[in-house]
């Protein structure tokens, strides 16, 4: 069961989607805002829509990450009010030159038009919790989510080298 406002981070992409977790290098190449009895709102590039997490029967392999306190409704309720608007591909085309070419910074906006990691950071800012502070909201790709993930911490913590401080007791660096 989805929890209406939570984060829906999807993995194990297919077709073009295996493109976004290639230039990302992140197995994560899609997200959305859950809606509640298994829907999800996601900007796609038929445009935002609201639709059963596994359209067509296919089933999509996801986490769920829970919202942040108190944002949950305001970043759902903006989100069903942006039902209809358009995918933003050129910004998707952007995104991938600007991890491509880390050096240079490559960003485009039009309105009304979302790729889908910028349709949740923006639903959450419009919600008054701004996700990602170290990033334009046009800037998020699904692999920024996985920060959120307590595996991902966890794995973080496993990875960072023990020091020893002063007293010798050990610590992590």
């Amino acid at each position: 069961m989805i929890v209406p406002g939570d984060i829906v981070l999807f993995y194990r992409p297919r077709g073009l989607s295996q493109f976004i977790s290639l230039v990302t290098r992140s197995p994560f190449y899609h997200v959305a805002i859950a809606a509640g009895d298994d829907t999800v709102i996601e900007a796609v590039p038929s445009g935002v829509r609201c639709r059963n997490v596994n359209p067509d029967g296919h089933k999509r392999s996801y986490v769920t990450i829970p919202s942040p306190d108190g944002a949950c409704d305001a970043a759902l309720a903006w989100a069903k009010t942006q039902i209809g608007d358009g995918y933003d591909s050129r910004d998707l085309v952007g995104l991938v030159l600007d991890r491509m070419l880390a050096h240079a910074h490559v960003n485009y906006v039009a309105g009304d038009r979302y790729t889908c990691g910028e349709f949740v950071a923006l639903a959450f800012e419009r919600a008054g919790a701004r996700l990602f502070p170290d990033l334009d909201s046009a800037d998020v790709v699904p692999a920024d989510f996985a920060r959120f993930l307590p595996a991902v911490a966890a794995v973080e913590r496993k990875a960072r080298p023990l020091h020893h401080d002063e007293q010798g007791r050990a610590g992590r660096a």
